[in-house]
């Protein structure tokens, strides 16, 4: 149990990094990255930054550990992906590092900010405290590999994100930090919509909680590993493509297309005809499984009738096993039902 325990902690961890690479790497994508404008631009121009913006309110969510490693990780990843001839500048991945350290030092736990003003305060000064010390290590690293006088490089770089920080993140994160609080640890509350769990409460084993605040919210299982095996694939191979310039390979496609479904498929089937019973671990597992193999067909373009041929192969041992499953429980259900029968004539 306690190695359970100790498996599902570090699934969490890694769950959540990878989260925040993704967050961070869409957010550059799409609203550039903190460390670009500095790069390519140092010039003193401020303005306000919203991949900055995001990037603090998870760090102080996630915390230090997982803020550092994903502004770490995202920063490279991103100028790997985007800069010219994979031109790295570690002095900025390593700024970017050390923001997520700074700003999830104060991190986030229920009921924290009500119990009064103070501790929004101290989030107020914890920030502020790291915009400084975020303002030394970008002059430093600056000056190491710059021929810019000094006081250039204070004004266009240490003093211009100072500024954004302050604008972007010092005053708005730990005030949208108390709303996110007030709305989500207020009460101690569960969730479970049939739209969400695809299952009664009585089978609740079939489900998984994610725990926002004091506030649990279930989904399924099966499902919600093939949604987070969507997100992922579909970020693993743009970012693959991206690094690489080279398109995803078809044949490797197709090959994962016909081999992955085969586990989730034993799985599902072997607990749909009552051979076993299956858990939620096992069930998230298969579920991402089955998602990877989903995504993957949009890459097996010059095999579609050959996959098509597949795919109604395997809906048909679907189909199968769903029916003589089905009929299995009916048998059981008339079983047991006669014998309470017979118990209650007696």
């Amino acid at each position: 149990m306690k190695l359970l325990n100790n498996l599902r902690a570090i699934f969490l961890f890694l769950f959540r990094v990878f989260v925040f690479i993704i967050i961070y790497y869409y957010c550059s994508i799409n609203f550039n990255s903190i460390s670009r404008p500095f790069i390519e631009n140092q010039t003193f121009f401020i303005q306000f930054n919203l991949s900055l913006f995001i990037f603090a309110i998870f760090s102080n969510l996630f915390g230090w550990k997982i803020g550092f490693i994903s502004g770490f990780l995202g920063e490279f990843l991103y100028q790997l992906s985007f800069f010219p001839e994979h031109s790295i500048y570690i002095d900025w991945i390593i700024i970017i590092g050390l923001m997520g350290l700074l700003f999830g030092i104060y991190e986030y736990k229920p009921l924290k900010y009500q119990k009064g003003t103070t501790k929004i305060f101290n989030n107020f000064l914890v920030f502020i405290i790291s915009s400084f010390i975020i303002l030394i290590f970008s002059v430093f690293f600056t000056a190491l590999k710059s021929d810019l006088e000094l006081e250039l490089i204070l004004l266009n770089v240490g003093f211009k994100l100072f500024m954004e920080i302050i604008i972007s993140a010092v005053f708005l994160v730990p005030i949208l930090i108390f709303i996110i609080d007030m709305l989500f640890s207020s009460t101690e509350r569960e969730i479970y919509n049939v739209l969400l769990t695809h299952h009664s409460y009585f089978e609740i084993d079939h489900t998984f909680k994610i725990k926002f605040g004091r506030t649990n919210v279930y989904f399924c299982s099966r499902c919600s590993g093939m949604i987070i095996s969507l997100v992922f694939s579909s970020f693993i191979v743009y970012l693959y493509e991206n690094i690489t310039k080279i398109p995803f390979n078809q044949e490797l496609a197709f090959f994962l297309c016909i081999i992955l479904p085969i586990i989730p498929l034993i799985d599902w089937g072997t607990q749909k005809l009552r051979y076993r019973k299956s858990n939620t671990n096992l069930r998230l597992l298969t579920g991402f499984i089955l998602g990877i193999s989903l995504y993957l067909l949009a890459f097996t373009r010059d095999y579609l009738m050959l996959m098509s041929i597949i795919i109604i192969i395997y809906f048909s041992i679907f189909f199968i096993i769903y029916y003589v499953g089905y009929k299995k429980e009916l048998k059981e259900y008339k079983r047991s039902t006669d014998q309470l029968n017979n118990s209650s004539l007696e």
